[in-house]
Formats: structure tokens, C-alpha cells, sequence
């Protein structure tokens, strides 16, 4: 049977969704290192990557709304570091804002994906949230 069509994931297979994410929390470690009082990136790291997981697999699941996945993982970090004079939803909005700075091609993605669009139709998958997917694909129009 020919190829008809060729879909794509987006991140972790077009764009480097760990990496951004990476720079992201990164980022927040550094811009309120003073709430975060001696704990280091990779404490955050984990924190952060083990609620996330949690949270997504709660979100599959049916169990809980994206909106409780959104404001909880960083209510994870407010619980786990005892941060005082800020908010989940302020870390929520400043790693947001880093992460959509963050976003890069993997490496060999863009060649790969321009090669086989140039012989068939394409199409993206993701599972993400639709507003950070959406602004993703603007980010790239060529995809």
C-alpha cells in the first residue's frame, strides 16, 4: 500500500520539548533563587519532573482537570522548597514565558520533516495543551 499521509509528533520528535523544558526550569531556579534558598537545580528538576509525570498520568486518566495540572506542578515546588512570597501560579506564568523562549528544532528535525513534506502530505500530533501547542506552530509556520 502507498504512503498516503505522514503524521508527526511534535515534541521530543520535531521540537525539543525536554530541552526547553530544561532551560525553562532553569530559568525560574535562577530569577527566584532567593525563594528557593540554597536548593539546587537538580532538587527543582526532580520535583518538578516527578509531580509532572503524576499530574499528566492524573490528567489521562480522567481524574483531574489541565488546569489542575497547570497550577499543581508548581504548587509542588511551592509545597516541596517551603517558598514563601510567591505563588504557584506566578512560577506557572515565568516558566511559561521561558519555556516558549526555549523552544528549538531537534537536531536533524527541520531537514527531516521539509524532506518527507516535500513528497507527502503531513500532519502533527501532540498531546499538549492546545493554547502552548498552537503558539508552537506559530512559532514554526513551517510545520
Amino acid at each position: 500500500m502507498p504512503t498516503r499521509f505522514v503524521y508527526f509528533d511534535l515534541d521530543d520528535t520535531l521540537l525539543d520539548h525536554h530541552a526547553a523544558q530544561d532551560a525553562a526550569l532553569a530559568a525560574l531556579h535562577a530569577d527566584f533563587a532567593a525563594h528557593f534558598d540554597g536548593h539546587d537545580l537538580a532538587d527543582v528538576q526532580s520535583v518538578y519532573a516527578s509531580a509532572n509525570r503524576r499530574l499528566w498520568q492524573a490528567y489521562g486518566e480522567g481524574r483531574i482537570t489541565r488546569h489542575d495540572v497547570q497550577r499543581e506542578r508548581f504548587g509542588a515546588l511551592v509545597d516541596a522548597f517551603d517558598l514563601t512570597g510567591i505563588e504557584a501560579h506566578a512560577l506557572g506564568e515565568h516558566y511559561m514565558e521561558r519555556y516558549a523562549g526555549a523552544w528549538r528544532w531537534m537536531d536533524g528535525a527541520k531537514a527531516a520533516f521539509m524532506a518527507v513534506a516535500d513528497r507527502y502530505p503531513v500532519g502533527i500530533l501532540t498531546n499538549g495543551f492546545a493554547e502552548a501547542q498552537h503558539a508552537k506552530l506559530d512559532r514554526f509556520p513551517v510545520l
